[in-house]
């Protein structure tokens, strides 16, 4: 059996692709909108962002997942 393995960013695209929460928000938008706004969510979630806040920045979890939060809330509000 072959095995496939794909980068932390990948997963996350095509999670992204598949969570139903952002549902509403990406199909609000047509095309080209939709795409960036894909891509603007994976940068926000991806997992050097959470390296960024937690080990560079000296934030812990908690403070760490309300950074993410608070900037996917902005972003999901600011297209409405």
């Amino acid at each position: 059996m072959e095995q496939i393995h794909e980068t932390p960013s990948v997963t996350l695209r095509r999670l992204i692709d598949g969570y139903q929460v952002f549902a509403p928000w990406l199909s609000a938008r047509p095309g080209g909108r939709r795409r960036r706004l894909k891509a603007q969510l994976v940068a926000l979630m991806d997992v050097d962002a959470w390296k960024i806040l937690r080990r560079d920045r000296g934030l812990g979890r908690a403070e760490a997942e309300a950074a993410i939060l608070e900037r996917v809330s902005a972003l999901l509000g600011a297209g409405r």
